[in-house]
Parts: C-alpha cells; structure tokens; sequence
C-alpha cells in the first residue's frame, strides 16, 4: 500500500469580516511536484451554527450534504480542488494506492470546524442521487488527517521494535453519575479484535481511578485505549462573542464517582511512557477551544509527544464505538496504516446504518508514514516519491551566498512560507527551538530577493543554518533541483 500526500495549510485567518470566516489555503502535493500556490477561502457566516446542529445530531442527511460542499468550497479552492481531482486521477486502476489528506491549521479557530464531513461533489453523479456514501472520507481510498507540529515537543520514537508484542493498555470508565455505557460491550469488542492476534498484549484497567491508571503507565505502553465519558466545558472568553473552555477525561473514585482528570494532569501523565499511538473513544475528546490549543484532551496527549492519536468530536452511540474499536484494531492488528485502519472503521460504523458517527473520529498525526510499530527489517509502506533526482542529505551545505541565490531561483513568497513552517518543525529537536516566518523575520511584504537574504541572514545569525538546508533539501523543489 502506497500513500499519496496532498497537503492544506491553514493560514492568514481573519475574523474581522462579520460576514464571513476569511483565511488563505496553502496546497502541494509531490504528486506532480506541484508549486505551493497560497489563494483565498471563505467559511461562510451562520456555518458555526450548522457546526453545532451536527454535533447534537439534528442535520438531515441533505443539510449534512449541502454542509459539506461549504467545507469543500473553503478547504479546496480552485488551485486546490484541481490538485485533488490530479490525485484521484493518478489513483485510478492502481488498487493499492491511497491518498492522503493531510491539514494542518495555523488559526485555533479552524481546528474545531469538522473537515471530515467535507463533500466534493462528482460530476458523474447528479446532484439529486448524492448521498452519504459520497463523502469524501467514506471513499476507501482516501484519509483525511490533521497533521500537528509543536515546535519544541519532538514526536515519540518510531524506531523499529524489538521482539515480542506490543503492549496495550485498556482503560474504561463509567461513573455511577453520569450516562451508563456499555462499556463491558466494547471490551468485549476490543478482546474479540485482538484474541486471535498475538502481536498485541492488551492490558484492562476496567473502573480505572487516576492511581490504578498511573500505576499502569509506570510500566509502559504502546498503545493506550481509553473507553468512557470526556467532557469540553465553555465558558465565555476575554472576547466578546468567544468561547474558551477545558478538557478532561472523566475516571471514577474508588466510590465509583465521577473523578475528573484534566488535560494538562492527563499531559504530564502519559508523557515519556512509550506511547505510540492514543485512542479515546470518549465524547467529545478532540474539541479544543479558539483560544487555548491545548484545552482540549486530544490536542493535550499530541503536546506530550505521542506520534498519532483519535479521538472523537462529538458524543457518537455506543454501539458504533464498539464498532470502530472490532474494526479498527483488528485492521492495525493486520499492518494496516493508522490512516487505513481508521478508513474501515469509518466504512464499518457507516455499514450499520449510521448517517453521523463515521464522521466522529478525528485522525491527529504527527509523523509522515502511518506505520507506527514498524518492525526491524520491514520498512513502513512507502509515500509516492517525487520524480527527480535523489538527494543526497548528508552532502556538503552550500554558502549563504550559493544558499541566497538558490532560494532566489526556485521560490516565491508562498514557498518561503512553506518552507519556513518545515523549517520550524525541524528545529522542534533543537535544545533551543525557534519559530520563524516572514512576519519574524520582518520580510512580509518584501521582494523575493531581500526575503531571501533575510531569511539566509536570520538562520545563519542564530547558527541554525543547517536546519533550513535540511527543510529545501526535503521539499518538493529541493528533490527536483538539488542543492
């Protein structure tokens, strides 16, 4: 299985206009090695509104429709939308490539807009048979993600295992005060998934409190599950009109109350404990709020390190999470990739009639293949590659002049916003992490030469050179003309 990458940034978001959400969608693929190209998107006014009618469950399924080609008019603009449909065109009678959708928002206030019900209308289907099934991420050969950088937390190790299977910890919950789950069900589910699959060793936690939890993650694990209620409180913001909230996972006490585990707590407990991969199937655990990044608990667990985690954005039923929990991980069980995994989750919640909570699970990665527990001598399922020649990484780097003339050459200021941002998750492993971008470096509104010089300048000044050779060296252009 081949995966190709089809990446939206999120940028330049504008809340002023009281008609509208305005910001820029930044797209490339390696596909075609395709120019970054930076154009204008809207989400128009009263959407926020159609948001929460989906999260209570109260869209039709026209209304979801028609919801759906608004996402699609704001995350694919014209230049963008052509490079999905050269994507999908590239896919055709090649069973065993993907694509993958990968966004990654610069503005909190798009991280909370449900991309996965995105709909790309097709043109061989008139508009009065579209239908659920047409979803672009009910479409088995495509993933939609949200790609995550944090400069300064690098992602956990993906390093090939060793011998033996990977160790899973299962954690539910179900206080006494809150809505029952089935949560036996789902354990169930989850035992009946991997019985047969010796390679993953799951560990239960069953009623877990924050001591019975905490004295399981001391031992490590790969894999961490938690089943049962997460909560996302808003309370007004500093704003008028602006919500800010927090996040928690909800565990019991040894009286079966509700015990709350916070978000930051939930950070620092599951930090530096071998975590790979997170799963929450708990209502509402990947909101976050528009102005704290980290309230939410999925955001928290993706600032402690943790390579990938899922997590739901709005309450789904608890037969279907028992669903995605059988399906989800016998298909990781079998080597799938995480995004491939997901997709026949997606596939099978949809399979038993439900029109909404395929769309609950949201993907947060932060790694460039979705092999998570490779295995020493099998190599993770490849990206396309770019056509071009190789480039060698450990070659010697060029002077500030050569480097100066070269950027000159090959990029306009839409690529050095690109490159800037690869620039800045690279430097995350630096002792010393910086941010950069032309607003930082003061060359915004310059010509493409003096945003060349002070961008050479600004790295060189710092001794960090090194880390924006590296970041040409691994785009799109700097495969295609080596440095």
């Amino acid at each position: 299985m081949t995966y190709i990458n089809l990446d939206l940034d999120l940028v330049d978001y504008d809340p002023t206009d009281p008609g509208a959400e305005r910001f820029n969608v930044r797209s490339q693929s390696p596909l075609i090695d395709h120019t970054l190209r930076t154009e204008p998107a809207v989400l128009p006014a009263g959407l926020r509104d159609t948001f929460r009618q989906l999260a209570n469950g109260a869209l039709e399924a026209e209304d979801m429709i028609a919801m759906g080609k608004h996402l699609a008019d704001a995350l694919f603009p014209p230049n963008a939308r052509n490079l999905l449909a050269l994507c999908r065109l590239r896919q055709y009678g090649q069973d065993d490539q993907r694509l993958r959708i990968r966004i990654r928002v610069e503005a909190l206030a798009l991280a909370n807009v449900p991309w996965e019900f995105v709909f790309v209308p097709d043109p061989n289907i008139p508009a009065a048979e579209e239908g659920i099934d047409n979803f672009l991420a009910l479409d088995p050969k495509i993933s939609i993600l949200r790609r995550e950088n944090i400069p300064g937390v690098p992602a956990a190790s993906l390093d090939p295992l060793g011998a033996g299977p990977l160790r899973m910890l299962v954690a539910t919950a179900n206080p006494k005060t809150q809505t029952q789950l089935n949560t036996p069900a789902e354990l169930r589910g989850i035992r009946a998934a991997l019985g047969a699959v010796p390679a993953i060793a799951p560990v239960y936690v069953e009623n877990a409190t924050k001591l019975g939890l905490l004295t399981e993650l001391m031992r490590g694990a790969h894999i961490f599950h938690f089943a049962g209620h997460g909560i996302f409180q808003e309370q007004p913001g500093a704003r008028w009109g602006e919500l800010e909230g927090a996040g928690a996972l909800l565990l019991v006490d040894p009286a079966g109350n509700e015990d709350r585990w916070p978000a930051p707590v939930l950070r620092n407990g599951i930090s530096g404990r071998g975590i790979r991969l997170a799963v929450l199937a708990a209502c509402e655990g990947a909101k976050r709020d528009s102005a704290n990044a980290w309230s939410g608990v999925v955001p928290s667990m993706i600032k402690a390190g943790i390579a990938a985690v899922v997590g739901m954005q709005f309450t789904i039923e608890d037969g279907n999470a028992i669903v995605f929990s059988q399906i989800f991980y016998a298909a990781l069980a079998a080597g799938q990739p995480i995004e491939a995994a997901l997709s026949e989750a997606r596939l099978a919640i949809r399979a038993m009639g439900a029109t909404l909570d395929w769309g609950g699970p949201v993907l947060y990665s932060r790694v460039e293949e979705g092999t998570l527990f490779p295995v020493a001598g099998r190599l993770p399922s490849p990206t396309t590659p770019v056509s071009g020649p190789v480039i060698n990484p450990a070659g010697p780097d060029p002077d500030n002049r050569s480097l100066r003339a070269y950027l000159e050459a090959h990029y306009d200021d839409s690529g050095f916003e690109l490159l800037l941002a690869d620039a800045t998750d690279l430097m995350s492993t630096d002792p010393h992490p910086e941010r950069v971008s032309l607003s930082i470096i003061g060359a915004r509104n310059d010509g493409v030469p003096l945003q060349a010089l002070k961008i050479v300048r600004w790295f060189d000044q710092r001794g960090l050179s090194r880390f924006l050779v590296r970041a040409v060296r691994a785009s799109a252009t700097g495969r295609q003309f080596p440095i």
